[in-house]
């Protein structure tokens, strides 16, 4: 599990350096055995309709506990959704919310 762990952290890394825009995301997540927590997220691009690499921290209010976690996402027009794993808490987790996105320009056809 660490060598997983590792892995995907180098990846996440890896993606927001080589990405020429990355974003970040608001939301609310909820953690399969943790309740549902009030999220802040890096994502790899800010580019719609995109897959996304993601990681950030959580805050579960009603059990006072904090998460971090990461995973992958997909984004919509000014929005996201991310699947990741709470390694603090050990649990899979589920997230949607704002993200700041940014479509293609325009294609002009003459």
């Amino acid at each position: 599990m660490k060598k997983l762990l590792a892995v995907a952290s180098i990846l996440l890394i890896s993606s927001t350096y080589a990405s020429a825009s990355p974003s970040v995301f608001a939301g609310v997540t909820y953690g399969f055995g943790g309740g549902v927590g009030l999220s802040l997220k890096a994502l790899s691009t800010d580019k719609e309709d995109s897959g996304v690499l993601s990681g950030g921290v959580t805050y579960y209010p009603l059990t006072n506990k904090f998460g971090a976690s990461i995973g992958g996402g997909y984004l919509v027009k000014n929005g996201a959704t991310t699947v990741e794993w709470d390694f603090l808490n050990g649990l899979p987790t589920f997230s949607a919310g704002y993200a700041h996105t940014k479509d293609d320009a325009p294609v002009n056809i003459k």
